[in-house]
């Protein structure tokens, strides 16, 4: 009998968690991973980061409801892991070091985009004063 292989069993995940400072992560709220529109992760000899674009609307009281979260600041923690099966790997650790509103092709409906940029974990712990 073939032993079945876990990967295709529970498949490929993608987790991300956050935290209000940069010792905390804890799993993201649904409404934050809902609004996840892209995540893009660079490395190169300037060190790592990543960005991540969130569709976001307004609310009924007219107000981006994702922009006021108290997870997504600056200094707020990042951790972006796939999950393959099993197995947990950390593609990256970082801090919120910028955000961003564009207007959505919608203006009158009050969509957008929100663009969180971010520093990688050894890039902040490297501009921290010894």
């Amino acid at each position: 009998m073939a032993r079945p292989n876990v990967t295709n069993t529970l498949g490929i995940r993608l987790q991300l968690m956050i935290g209000p400072t940069p010792l905390v992560a804890l799993p993201a709220p649904a409404a934050i991973i809902q609004a996840i529109d892209n995540i893009e992760i660079s490395c190169d000899e300037d060190g790592s980061g990543f960005a991540i674009t969130f569709a976001i609307r307004k609310n009924v009281l007219g107000e981006y409801t994702l922009l006021t979260s108290p997870l997504l600041t600056s200094s707020s923690r990042i951790v972006i892991t796939i999950w393959l099966g099993v197995k947990g790997y950390t593609l990256m650790d970082g801090v919120v070091s910028h955000l961003q509103l564009r207007a959505g092709d919608q203006p009158c409906v009050g969509s957008g985009r929100s663009a969180l940029s971010l520093k990688g974990i050894s890039s902040v712990s490297d501009s921290l004063p010894k």
